[in-house]
């Protein structure tokens, strides 16, 4: 398999070759060999795979933070003062991270329900 050139001119040069009235599947399957060879596809394939992956794993860093702090914010609502950790303080921070995570994704989600949006 050819590395990837990094040669603006050739792919342009392609480009025109297959840019006539006259393209059809044949053309475009020689312009995808050529392309291929030129550009790799393999390399795009691995980079996407790598993004996509980077992409779900901060996804679910994010949810996992997010779940974490709803079971400390839980945890401060439901059990005994001698068990709790957080100050009052800490804890009004924490309710006002919440509501607006909750405020941004009813936003989002539910526009019909957003009357700033209807004007």
């Amino acid at each position: 398999m050819s590395e990837p050139v990094e040669d603006d001119n050739k792919l342009e040069q392609i480009r025109a070759n297959y840019s006539d009235d006259t393209f059809n599947s044949k053309n475009q399957k020689k312009a995808e060999k050529e392309g291929n060879a030129l550009f790799g596809t393999e390399a795009k394939k691995s980079f996407h795979a790598v993004s996509v992956w980077y992409i779900k794993t901060l996804g679910f860093v994010v949810l996992g933070i997010v779940v974490a702090v709803l079971l400390v914010r839980s945890w401060h609502l439901l059990a005994p003062e001698k068990y709790q950790w957080l100050t009052a303080e800490a804890i009004n921070k924490i309710d006002h991270i919440l509501v607006g995570i909750i405020a941004g994704l009813s936003v989002r989600f539910f526009p019909k329900s957003n009357p700033a949006k209807d004007e």
